[in-house]
Parts: structure tokens; sequence; C-alpha cells
């Protein structure tokens, strides 16, 4: 069975304001969703990355002895390891520790793939393990 649609006179031109108010609908949410806030309640606040702890992941290959390693010899602890994420490592500075300069160190080691600031988020859920 096939569906025609007919528009005749003033019934045609009732669409006219529907489909206007779905394109602005749209719009004001693609903005929401790309960063332009609609919400007047003012800025998020900035997220700041914890002082005593960064993210590092191990490069693919490496004996985790010699990062292991390498962490004891910056003072640090693996608090954390997420082997689903290649072995993703939550790992604990010494206290008064300077956290650029410790990133740099494992950056130049050739030991990570990355190693990064932890910074406090939320989410909906805890990495498998």
């Amino acid at each position: 069975m096939q569906w025609k649609i007919r528009f005749h006179g003033l019934e045609s031109l009732l669409w006219i304001p529907i489909c206007g108010v779905m394109v602005i609908d749209i719009a004001v949410n693609a903005q929401s969703v790309g960063g332009a806030s609609t919400n007047q309640a003012g800025p998020v606040e900035s997220v700041k990355p914890r002082l005593e702890r960064i993210l590092v992941k191990p490069k693919a290959g490496i004996d985790l002895k010699d990062l292991q390693a390498f962490h004891a010899s910056k003072g640090a602890k693996v608090k954390d390891q997420f082997p689903a994420m290649g072995n993703l490592q939550v790992v604990e500075l010494k206290k008064g520790d300077d956290v650029n300069k410790l990133l740099e160190a494992y950056k130049r080691s050739g030991l990570v793939e990355y190693a990064e600031p932890d910074h406090k988020v939320r989410s909906f859920g805890k990495p498998r393990r």
C-alpha cells in the first residue's frame, strides 16, 4: 500500500511554522552539545589536576619490571593498574614532587606511551580490570 500526501490550500501553510520551530529547536540543541552552553548559571569551573598522582600508559612490549624500577627510582608507587586499558597505571608521587618535571622524566624514559596529570572526573562506570 502506498501513502500519498497531498497539500491543498491553507492546510499546506500550517506546516511552515511547525518546520520553523523544529529547525530552531535543532539549532539550539546543536549549540548546547557543541559547547556553546545556553545555561545562564555561568561558566563551569576548571578542574585542576591532582598533584599527588599521574596516569602512565606503558609502551606495548616493554618489560613492566623496567617501568616498576623507574617508578621506584622516582619514589613513586603504582596505586592501580588497568590491564584492559593497555596496563594504564595510576601512579602515586612523593609529597612535594614537581609533577611537571616527573611527567617529562617519564616521557623521556622511553618506557611509556604517555604520562599525564590525573584530573578528577566523574564516571558512569569503572573500567574493567
